[in-house]
């Protein structure tokens, strides 16, 4: 200790606590702005990596291996946290159309509907949603719902009469 402070002398120790504390201060606002996630009103991020209590549709609580945040921020831990999205913004499936759809009386119909369809904000529906549709692009989600439409609207079709599609 004291040939460092022949070297440098007594004067120069508080320059180097300040730039040691600069360097720290520099350190910690990085990882803060790398690290601390904004997520806008029309989205979900899902933080996986360690595990949480949830509160299901039943009101039970099941610990779940994610969190979500929906419109407002979290911090993120590097190396135990990862983020991913769901948007909950609505789809629109503008060319539904199913063909030879039998009603009731046996009379073959083509059918064509426009669908709207969003994913709900509610958490319980939302855990349904992130185990289901997370990491999937929206062109296979618009897909699915695509044919579980169809299927829905045939089923509806065969209970029906021709006047009561009319």
């Amino acid at each position: 200790m004291g040939t460092v402070l022949a070297f440098f002398g007594a004067a120069t120790i508080p320059f180097v606590v300040a730039a040691l504390g600069i360097l720290v201060l520099v350190v910690f606002v990085r990882f803060a702005k790398n690290n601390y996630v904004k997520v806008p009103p029309n989205m979900v991020a899902v933080i996986s990596g360690r595990k949480r209590w949830m509160t299901t549709e039943g009101g039970e609580k099941v610990k779940v291996g994610y969190r979500l945040v929906k419109g407002g921020a979290t911090l993120v831990i590097p190396f135990l946290e990862r983020k991913d999205e769901i948007d909950l913004r609505i789809i629109t499936i503008p060319d539904l159309k199913v063909t030879n759809a039998i009603t009731k009386e046996g009379a073959p119909l083509t059918v064509q509907a426009v669908a709207n369809i969003k994913i709900a904000s509610e958490d319980a529906l939302l855990m349904n949603a992130v185990e289901r549709l997370l990491g999937k692009p929206q062109e296979e989600i618009k897909q699915m719902a695509y044919e579980t439409l169809e299927g829905h609207i045939r089923s509806m079709l065969g209970t029906l009469t021709i006047e009561q599609v009319n």
